[in-house]
């Protein structure tokens, strides 16, 4: 997946991907994200009531980046997480070494840690279901291009940006909480059946 645009600031960086905008202002840690008009022509908009329920959220999933500030209805300020790059860009990295590619990419601890914030989606999910009434809370863009590495090693942290691929939804049904399960048993599964980076 692309990175998009990135450009370079006095005091971060601008990411231009689709049809956001992404603000880092590492200095005062604080990224600002816009959403942009999307191809078919829809705008995406933020309700107050949204950004209430993922602040409840973030308190209950300690893997999830936390929200700031809404400042419009299609911009909203986060926290700044220092980190070594998406999940993909980490691991595609350390595979190189002195020019050369290298065999092990991940260790025991980091593949738990990483599969512990995969998993958390579900649990987490649930437990902010039950406190929405007759709503469901799911994350309809989950991979691990939305993942990042924030520490390796003998500590790995691991933590999901964008936040705004959550959403709440008055259908019981719909999404089907079922598809859910399957896409985090489908994810888990191609990051470990990904010999190159993990063999």
């Amino acid at each position: 997946m692309s990175v998009g645009k990135v450009t370079k600031t006095n005091s971060g960086m601008v990411i231009r991907k689709e049809q956001n905008t992404i603000y880092i202002d590492e200095q005062t840690g604080v990224v600002t994200k816009k959403l942009g008009q999307r191809p078919s022509g829809s705008v995406v908009t933020i309700v107050p009531e949204w950004f209430e329920a993922y602040k409840v959220f973030q308190n209950i999933n300690p893997y999830v980046v936390k929200v700031k500030e809404l400042k419009s209805p299609n911009t909203f300020t986060m926290e700044y997480v220092p980190n070594l790059g998406t999940v993909d860009q980490w691991l595609q990295g350390r595979r190189i070494v002195d020019g050369k590619y290298q065999q092990h990419t991940i260790t025991r601890l980091e593949l738990f840690e990483l599969t512990k914030c995969i998993m958390s989606v579900i649990p987490s999910s649930i437990e902010m279901s039950k406190v929405l009434d007759h709503s469901m809370w799911v994350n309809t863009d989950m991979h691990i291009h939305n993942i990042v590495c924030v520490s390796e090693g003998d500590n790995p942290q691991f933590k999901m940006i964008d936040p705004d691929s959550w959403s709440y939804s008055e259908d019981l049904i719909k999404p089907d909480p079922l598809d859910q399960i399957r896409r985090m048993n489908t994810m888990i599964t191609n990051v470990i059946n990904d010999r190159e980076n993990l063999y």
